[in-house]
């Protein structure tokens, strides 16, 4: 039981990282739920079809395929709203939600300048 927390623990966690790798990108709410999916199960599906298990795990269990896209959209409507309600993100993004942290939002600085 520990281990199956833990799995669908890690697949939460590489959800959020496709999710925030895809929204900076741009993509839309579609797009990050297919990047976020695919990270999050794309290494044990490509475990599963070299070791010839079939079917793959998140077909069959399922709670892995919901728990990825779960954490994909938690993380792109709490980053929405951050940056909604922050000040430097006024700038237009070409994304549906704003997924750019909002220190990216900044004017970079020149180098050899102090802050």
């Amino acid at each position: 039981m520990v281990l199956y927390l833990l799995a669908l623990l890690g697949v939460a966690f590489f959800a959020v990282s496709g999710a925030l790798r895809a929204g900076e990108k741009g993509m839309d709410f579609f797009g990050v739920l297919v990047i976020a999916a695919i990270t999050a199960t794309g290494g044990g599906t490509l475990r599963d079809m070299l070791l010839g298990i079939q079917p793959v795990f998140w077909i069959k269990d399922t709670a892995f395929l919901l728990v990825s896209l779960a954490a994909a959209t938690i993380t792109g409507s709490t980053l929405g709203y951050a940056c909604r309600r922050a000040t430097p993100c006024l700038s237009p993004t070409p994304s549906a939600w704003r997924w750019l942290p909002c220190s990216e939002h900044k004017p970079p600085r020149k180098s050899g300048h102090p802050p």
